[in-house]
């Protein structure tokens, strides 16, 4: 049994020194137990596989027993190749040692027991081998779990941080890219300002070579332009010093034409002298302001000084005709003391008449000649025409009035219901005047012409007329010069572009009804005397407001009067009314009230003194209106009076006006002057012009009463 021991612990360790022996070793394991053992048998009888000491124990049987147990002891390390050397084998106690001796064995029996007992703990540990490896199996699996879940939450742990590293490589990626990006833009923009200033550098450096180019040639340019200038300038020179001359001895030629120079006002004398002695006084080395100034100076002076020659020419003439006739009377009158009886009555008729054809009048309506607008105090009549006709209308208004009061007062039904239509008849019309068009305008004209006629025109759905009742027609022309006069003191006064659509109304009714234009004149001088011109002088027969009520000022039913303001604001817009109408001119049909009429108002107001406030104001707004027509109509006639109104009568005016109360005076003067250095008056605001009366769908029929 030890040789067999010793023999198997020997090919095993043999086995373990080859590799052929590792693989045929480890092909045993996976066989049965019966048949490791028949293998193992047979490798320990297969002689190449057996070491040198194997070989040696076979060949020598019979060697003692001491080398026995020696190779024993030897082989005593087979338990530990099996078995792990912390757990001794438990087959190791029953294998047996050197210590049992081979003699106890009985006969033929000991090598079986042995081998059983080898067999049977090859078995326990072949069965212990299989328990270790199913625990060593669990515990691999268990550790490959618990190492499978550790590394699935490492995983996970790993996934985490993997993600986090991630967003933070991100973000840190996007900063920067961000921050080269900033940095980018940095530096384009740097390069941009650097290519800007390299541009502008490189612009200064052309600018500077073309100015260094060019320099000379706008040296050369303003020398050349220079002297075009003093070319120009001796020129002017030149030229002015010749107008001087011109102007002067115009002037001169002016002076000697005037029949009586001591009929000249001291003033323009002593003007006339003043500009002819600058004028003659101009040299070579006068200045070109100066010698401008003087020649504008001498051409307005020149106006002037014609208007005052002719002024005073023709104050000569009528002097001369007055020491004629004066003479021519002395003389038939003393014919007719030493004639006889019989032949002193005709001489006496031929005086009569040279005198009565040969004295101006004052109140001359026609602008033949500047003797109407300043006459002298003894060419005035003591009762103008004009004052006459003013009351007249007065009167004329008076009693109409009177013959609608009883028409207005009646209370029966039905002629306060016809009133009313009546009222509403003509207020309708009225309200309806613009200057929206002149279809437009002429429709209310022909409604209003309709209307007084006598045609039946339909109010509110019924059909009237003004034959139903004798008063109706004076009723209605009253009113529609009421509602005429009230439009133009509250719309003229705030608007004056209103005049003329009001005017254009009144000139074509009162072309058609002249009863109509005799109450508006009444109404129009009840309203506004200094239309008239007529100044109500005061009176101890008078009270103050009595006074005030007759020059046209309100008073209310409490005894309250307006303020001036508030009646010089409706004196202006009656006077721009009046002024609209002399001038308006419908198509197919004539001004009942022309422009000798303003001519006529203008000159009577220059005749008469002039009145605080409001003869600048009247003056003012009616030329504002009217001038540019009158300028048209009458020209150099209208500048001369508008010469005299300048230089004689402002004068008049400022010495009457209170220094508190020189505005209306100084918009006066200011337009005079800005009209006679003109030369014109701008036309006004608002005038209706022939494309007017042509717009939208034609204008006058033929069988419209015009």
């Amino acid at each position: 049994a030890c040789t067999l021991v010793a023999r198997m612990v020997d090919v095993i360790s043999g086995l373990k020194q080859t590799s052929k022996g590792k693989l045929k070793y480890q092909a045993d394991i996976d066989c049965s137990p019966g048949v490791k053992r028949r293998h193992v048998i047979e490798r320990l009888t297969s002689p190449p596989q057996l070491s040198v000491e194997a070989r040696k124990l076979i060949d020598s049987k019979e060697k003692p027993a001491h080398q026995a147990s020696q190779l024993q002891q030897s082989a005593s390390p087979l338990p530990q190749l099996l078995v792990s050397p912390s757990q001794p084998s438990p087959s190791q106690s029953s294998l047996p040692t050197s210590s049992t001796p081979v003699e106890d064995l009985p006969d033929g029996t000991g090598e079986c027991s042995v081998m059983e007992q080898i067999s049977q703990g090859i078995e326990k540990e072949e069965s212990e081998i299989s328990d270790l490896c199913r625990d060593l199996l669990s515990k691999l699996s268990l550790r490959s779990h618990c190492l499978k879940a550790n590394s699935e939450h490492r995983r996970k742990e790993g996934r985490e941080e993997y993600l986090t590293e991630r967003a933070k490589r991100i973000r840190k990626k996007e900063q920067e890219m961000r921050h080269r990006e900033a940095m980018e833009q940095q530096h384009k923009i740097k390069v941009e300002q650097e290519m800007v200033n390299l541009y502008e550098m490189n612009k200064l450096q052309k600018a500077m070579l073309l100015k260094t180019g060019e320099r000379e040639k706008q040296e050369i340019l303003e020398k050349i332009q220079e002297q075009k200038r003093q070319e120009e300038l001796i020129q002017r020179q030149h030229k002015l010093r010749q107008d001087a001359l011109n102007l002067s001895l115009q002037l001169k030629n002016l002076h000697q034409e005037c029949h009586s120079p001591q009929l000249l006002p001291s003033a323009v004398s002593s003007e006339y002298k003043e500009v002819t002695d600058k004028l003659e006084g101009i040299h070579a080395d006068t200045m070109v302001m100066e010698l401008e100034s003087a020649v504008h100076s001498g051409e307005q002076f020149l106006e002037l000084f014609k208007c005052h020659v002719g002024l005073a020419n023709e104050k000569a003439k009528e002097l001369e005709q007055q020491k004629l006739l004066h003479e021519a009377a002395e003389e038939l009158k003393q014919k007719q003391q030493a004639n006889a009886q019989i032949q002193h009555q005709q001489p006496q008729n031929i005086v009569t008449a040279v005198v009565t054809t040969s004295s101006p009048t004052a109140t001359t309506c026609a602008p033949t000649s500047t003797s109407a607008a300043v006459p002298s105090s003894a060419d005035k009549p003591s009762n103008p025409k004009y004052i006459e006709q003013y009351f007249e209308l007065q009167k004329h208004l008076s009693k109409v009035v009177d013959t609608c009061a009883s028409f207005k007062e009646d209370k029966t039904p039905d002629k306060k219901k016809y009133r009313f239509d009546l009222q509403k008849a003509v207020n309708h019309p009225v309200n309806a005047i613009s200057a929206q068009s002149g279809e437009q305008l002429m429709s209310q004209i022909r409604r209003l012409q309709k209307l007084l006629s006598g045609q039946p025109v339909e109010v509110s759905g019924r059909r009237l007329s003004t034959r139903e009742n004798a008063v109706a027609a004076p009723f209605c022309c009253n009113l529609l010069a009421t509602k005429l006069v009230s439009q133009a003191e509250t719309q003229v006064a705030s608007f004056s572009d209103a005049a003329f659509p009001l005017a254009a109304v009144a000139a074509g009714v009162w072309s058609s009804f002249p009863e109509f234009g005799t109450l508006l004149l009444a109404h129009l001088y009840t309203f506004c005397p200094v239309l008239v011109p007529h100044y109500e002088p005061k009176s101890p027969n008078l009270t103050a407001t009595e006074h005030l009520k007759l020059q046209g000022y309100r008073v209310s039913s409490d005894g309250v009067i307006e303020t001036d303001e508030q009646f010089l604001k409706r004196m202006t817009g009656i006077v721009r009314f009046y002024a609209a109408i002399i001038q308006t001119s419908l198509p197919n049909a004539a001004n009942p009230h022309g422009l000798k009429h303003g001519w006529a108002w203008l000159a009577r107001v220059l005749n008469k003194d002039p009145h605080p406030s409001i003869t600048a104001t009247v003056l003012y707004d009616f030329l504002e209106i009217a001038g540019c027509a009158l300028m048209k109509k009458y020209g150099k006639q209208f500048q001369k009076l508008l010469f005299a109104l300048c230089k004689e009568y402002i004068h008049k005016i400022k010495q009457v006006t209170p220094t508190s109360e020189q505005g209306p005076l100084s918009r006066l003067t200011q337009f005079l002057e800005r009209c006679i250095a003109e030369g014109r008056i701008p036309p006004p605001k608002g005038i209706l012009t022939s494309e007017f009366w042509r717009s939208t769908h034609g204008l006058v029929s033929t069988d419209e009463n015009f």
